[in-house]
């Protein structure tokens, strides 16, 4: 017979304030230029970075960064 194990989720409320304390200014998107260009078709990523922002009442959206290649990554 096998073991059940409780999972308890218990998730307190969080004010937003809180949840605001860092801000995300940019965001590295690392793979190959295919990748790049279905995910630009799937759904722009930007367009729905902003879109999210915007509901949000958030002003600034990150910026995206791509870059086929980990060295570029580390510069």
């Amino acid at each position: 017979m096998k073991k059940q194990h409780k999972i308890n989720l218990h998730f307190p409320d969080t004010p937003f304030e809180m949840l605001m304390q860092k801000r995300i200014h940019k965001v590295l998107l690392v793979c190959s230029a295919y990748d790049a260009f279905a995910l630009e078709e799937d759904g722009r990523i930007e367009e729905q970075l902003f879109n999210e922002y915007r509901s949000l009442e958030l002003h600034h959206p990150p910026r995206i960064i791509k870059t086929s290649n980990i060295n570029d990554a580390y510069e």
